[in-house]
């Protein structure tokens, strides 16, 4: 199905849904809040060749506006960095495992956000998780599938979920601008235009592939090479 949803995995910066994006697998476990667990793909185009981008992520509508990051766990990173982040955000690579970029003037308020735990559980070495907070919404990802039969991967996940809302919680965040009415095919329906303040994005662009693109070019560099050197030596 097309994912509704507005992280970045799903949206491009302009709001557009990415190139053939989809989800499946899709998992809601109802309570407040509810939680949707799923695998989303979709299509990017990089040096003339199309690449398919899989997330596995984890949606939580918490109802109230949050500040606007993308917390990247260092082993995630170095698989698969998340396609775009906070505009004009800086980059905080003090805390153990975690690469974070908060949008310019919530600093404070990520810093009082992210416990250790809530770091230690996103850098975990076995389910290693990136983090999205924007709008009034929580994203987990992972460049893999998290809508598995894998009984560690899920309470990683839902143990992840419950310290963010917990924490969400302990700091009496203010109430978003409008309350979100219920979606058939999604937690929530995504927040009307203007009912919630979100920092807009910067893309990463080609950076996101940038390894995968390079090998591409080497193995064609290097068939070039053995062809081209087949030829002269067979053309003798």
């Amino acid at each position: 199905m097309d994912q509704q949803l507005p992280g970045v995995v799903f949206r491009e910066v302009d709001g557009q849904a990415r190139f053939s994006q989809r989800a499946v697998n899709i998992v809601r476990i109802p309570g407040d809040p509810m939680v949707e667990v799923g695998d989303s793909f979709y299509t990017e185009v990089a040096v003339g060749n199309q690449f398919t981008q899989q997330w596995g992520y984890a949606a939580v509508d918490l109802g109230v506006a949050v500040p606007s990051v993308t917390i990247e766990a260092v082993r995630n990173r170095a698989r698969s960095a998340l396609p775009a982040t906070p505009g004009g955000a800086a980059v905080d690579d003090s805390r153990p495992g975690v690469r974070v970029e908060a949008a310019p003037g919530s600093e404070q308020a990520v810093d009082a956000l992210l416990t250790p735990e809530i770091v230690d559980a996103l850098a975990d070495e076995a389910h290693p998780l990136d983090a999205e907070l924007r709008g009034q919404w929580l994203f987990l990802y992972a460049p893999r599938s998290l809508s598995n039969d894998d009984a560690t991967s899920w309470r990683a996940v839902l143990a992840t979920v419950d310290l963010f809302v917990a924490r969400v919680h302990e700091l009496r965040l203010p109430q978003a601008a409008a309350e979100l009415p219920p979606a058939a095919g999604t937690p929530a329906a995504a927040p009307p235009a203007g009912a919630v303040h979100a920092e807009p994005l910067q893309s990463r662009g080609s950076r996101v592939n940038g390894a995968r693109v390079g090998l591409y070019l080497g193995v064609v560099l290097a068939a070039m090479v053995i062809a081209g050197g087949a030829a002269l030596f067979f053309g003798r």
